[in-house]
């Protein structure tokens, strides 16, 4: 099973690929992206198109979600970010031109309702199907061992030898 992480805004020194590493009890990849650089998008999708799961954190869910359509790939999204010009512009950073899709076929997305930057009621209201909430964890999702049984039950269920 390959996985791989994929950073938010912020992220490009992320612990969670370890802890998730550690917890899942497999390796999870990670792909750090700076956001602030014009990245060839394209390419690096080409990197994860060999991926079973990507686990995406905010900004890195857009660019999830796309490269999970394309290739056909299970994505976990944790607080993702919905409108990119919406949180961009809240921030006060440049919008980065990252691909973007909403037709995921396999979508699990955990979300704290105490998120500061994202509306946790926005998020459950497009992904009320597929959505999982906590309490408390911020949007830096610092209680990420608590979606671990959820994300085990996830990737069980959507992946097949």
């Amino acid at each position: 099973m390959k996985i791989y992480y994929i950073n938010g805004y912020n992220g490009m020194h992320s612990d969670k690929p370890r802890i998730l590493s550690e917890y899942l009890g497999r390796e999870v990849k990670f792909i750090p992206i700076d956001y602030t650089k014009n990245n060839n998008y394209e390419e690096l999708s080409t990197i994860l198109q060999d991926a079973d799961f990507i686990i995406a954190s905010s900004t890195g869910a857009v660019f999830g979600r796309y490269v999970a359509h394309k290739y056909n790939i299970s994505l976990i999204s944790l607080n993702p970010v919905i409108s990119i010009e919406k949180t961009f512009t809240k921030m006060g950073v440049p919008v980065p031109l990252i691909p973007d899709s909403d037709a995921v076929l396999s979508e699990i997305v955990f979300i704290n309702k105490d998120d500061g930057l994202i509306n946790y009621r926005d998020t459950l209201k497009k992904y009320k199907k597929r959505a999982v909430v906590f309490n408390v964890g911020g949007h830096g999702f610092f209680n990420l061992i608590e979606t671990i049984p959820p994300m085990k039950k996830f990737m069980k269920e959507n992946f097949s030898l």
